[in-house]
């Protein structure tokens, strides 16, 4: 047994001075009654007893003393907080939902109303209570009074974040595996069978159902962009996902363009439990792209979506007049370059000459000068080895054949990198024979192309960005250990929907679509145990102990008034 307000100390030492003071009182005679004396042989008894300057008299009232010393006592334990030691070895961690599946009605208010029941019957000291809405939050901590957890559930509600899984919640549960856990689930948080096998033997996975959802709801789950099929250079495809719950219908979302309607028709097909819709060659500059539903519905989380287009304007190339033609075809031919020196912000030029702006350059090397190959100046400040293995594949060099190359000019071919104030792209004149292997094979074209867009500072663009997922680049997560790690400085999530502000990148819009959170069943969820909406209720060490006393009060005043103690 423990005290969960006041020192063990203080608790035992206020049961003792509780005992003493009641005995000095049923001792103490505090003033003067009328005594009745039915005959003389009592008188002198009764004279004994009633003499003045009198402060105490014999303990007689035994009984009445022990009953006053048991309600005393309860009340006291009461107010000490007296908790039993049931329980203390395993701890408790409620999870309390806050993702936008829980804005449907009133379905939080009384998820958090059932997570608060649940939490008041756990042991104070081995209970943790905490809120999942795109960010972990603690609600309740170990040894806090379940008074503050009621006060700060007014302060949370639902947000635009996906139905997490609880896979890094479970950490908490493994970096103490030692100690017995119990984790109950409030809400709609999905579980897969991958997820329940990172738990300890010694852990229970218990859930508290929230209430059921209501009503016909439509939600955007998804929404990205891809290169446009039909090759134009300015313009990208665009693949909108709906969903829908309840026999909601599927109408084709509504598309606005920084703000101002584009109108299109769009090509859609039909899934189990949605439909999907292509929009074709949407003009991408930059704009903010947004996407809504039509009517209103039983969640509002999940009627819009945004995404940031990516900047797909031709680049303007400047070439300079003893630059070979093979180059100028290649340039001619890529539908992301035109060759415009008014405003050009990249050029292509032989080595030792200069064009009236100073630019980032492909510059055409000579072999006796430079002893590379291929020579990648870069901004100062950078790694020169994590530069190397990133453009190393981004600009195809990867895809070269060093070996026939270097037997066609009789010298090794290499690939270096140094720092430098501008961009420049240095390749060696040789290699650009029109009889060369290299000018001829795939690798060429691609080379000039990425290399040109690279000198331009031109990054390829997410293709999805939703919250709750690390973004990706293609097919590659945005990550430390990516290849595109230049733009991001550690694995970038966005937990809730809206704008974000990646570190070193462009400023991105994240969207909700998820499915889970419009109705849509989460694929591999498992079954858990459930537990009745009332089991956290029940009368805790402290109730029990304050009816007890207000019992003993109503019998110790019925036996008063009927003359039984004094």
């Amino acid at each position: 047994m423990s005290f969960g307000f006041v020192p063990a100390v203080v608790g035992v030492l206020g049961l003792a001075a509780i005992a003493g003071l009641l005995f000095a009182l049923q001792r103490l005679r505090v003033r003067h009654r009328p005594v009745q004396v039915e005959t003389a042989l009592f008188w002198q008894q009764a004279v004994e007893e009633s003499r003045a300057r009198v402060l105490t008299q014999r303990f007689r009232h035994p009984w009445t003393y022990l009953l006053l010393l048991l309600i005393s006592s309860l009340l006291w334990l009461s107010f000490a907080g007296l908790q039993g030691d049931a329980g203390r070895d395993r701890r408790y961690v409620v999870l309390l939902d806050g993702s936008a599946g829980m804005a449907h009605g009133d379905r939080f208010a009384r998820a958090a109303a059932a997570a608060a029941e649940y939490a008041e019957g756990l042991p104070v000291d081995a209970r943790t209570v905490l809120f999942c809405g795109g960010r972990t939050q603690t609600l309740l901590r170990a040894g806090e009074d379940a008074l503050l957890l009621r006060r700060r559930l007014d302060d949370v509600g639902p947000v635009a974040a996906p139905s997490s899984t609880i896979a890094e919640l479970f950490d908490i549960v493994r970096s103490r595996a030692e100690v017995p856990t119990t984790v109950c689930v409030v809400g709609d948080l999905p579980i897969t069978a991958d997820e329940r096998a990172l738990l300890p033997e010694s852990c229970d996975l218990l859930r508290l159902a929230a209430p059921a959802r209501t009503g016909g709801n439509v939600g955007v789950t998804a929404l990205g962009v891809r290169p446009a099929a039909s090759m134009r250079a300015e313009a990208v495809d665009v693949l909108v996902e709906l969903s829908g719950a309840g026999g909601a219908e599927l109408s084709p979302p509504a598309l606005r363009l920084d703000g101002s309607a584009w109108s299109a028709v769009p090509v859609g097909e039909s899934f189990d439990g949605g439909r999907r819709f292509r929009y074709v060659d949407v003009p991408a500059k930059g704009q903010l792209l947004e996407v809504s539903v039509g009517a209103r519905d039983a969640l509002s989380l999940d009627d819009a979506a945004a995404f940031t287009l990516p900047d797909r304007s031709r680049i303007p190339v400047a070439i300079g007049p003893d630059v070979p033609a093979v180059i100028r075809r290649v340039v001619a031919t890529d539908p992301g370059l035109v060759v415009r020196a008014a405003d050009a912000v990249v050029a292509v030029r032989m080595s030792g000459t200069t064009l009236e702006k100073k630019l980032p350059s492909l510059v055409l090397s000579d072999p006796q000068r430079v002893a590379n190959a291929f020579l990648i100046s870069h901004e100062e400040g950078l790694d020169p080895a994590a530069v190397l293995a990133q453009l190393y594949e981004d600009l195809g060099l990867n895809q070269i054949d060093a070996m026939a190359a270097a037997a066609a000019i009789g010298r090794d071919v290499s690939v270096g990198v140094r720092p430098a104030s501008l961009r420049e792209l240095a390749v060696w004149r040789p290699l650009l024979d029109p009889d060369h292997d290299f000018v001829r094979s795939r690798s060429f074209p691609l080379f000039v192309g990425l290399g040109l867009r690279w000198l331009a500072g031109v990054e390829p663009g997410p293709v999805r960005v939703a919250a709750g997922e690390s973004v990706t680049v293609g097919d590659v997560e945005v990550a430390a250990d990516a290849r595109r790690a230049r733009s991001f400085s550690e694995r970038f999530v966005p937990r809730v929907a809206g704008r974000v502000q990646p570190a070193g990148a462009a400023p991105l819009h994240a969207s909700l679509l998820d499915p889970v959170a419009t109705g849509v069943p989460r694929a591999g969820a498992v079954e858990v145990d459930a537990l009745s909406a009332g089991i956290g209720g029940g009368l805790d060490l402290v109730t029990i102990l304050l009816l007890s006393a207000l019992l003993l009060l109503a019998a110790e005043w019925v036996l008063f008034r009927s003359s039984r103690i004094p």
